[in-house]
């Protein structure tokens, strides 16, 4: 992962908003801005969290663009 623009590139390709992965024999959704905290930080949201983009650009899945609310803090977040 690019530390600065958050990009993820494996074997020549780009993901764009998010992929499949298996994970113990399961086929789990990963978003993007998720997959990009958990590089960054080592952990996933914590349960009842979520991946916020403080300028809500979900396209824009830079690092410092990212942030950690409860889903309490998000909804209020969204609606203004």
């Amino acid at each position: 992962m690019d530390s600065e623009t958050g990009a993820i590139k494996s074997r020549g390709c780009y993901a764009h908003l998010g992929f499949n992965v298996t994970w113990k024999n399961k086929l789990v959704s990963v978003t993007y801005a998720n997959a990009v905290w958990f590089l960054l930080t080592g952990e996933w949201p914590k349960t009842g969290h979520h991946i916020d983009h403080i300028n809500d650009d979900s396209l824009d899945n830079t690092p410092t663009n990212l942030q950690e609310l409860t889903e309490e803090a998000n909804q209020a977040k969204r609606r203004g």
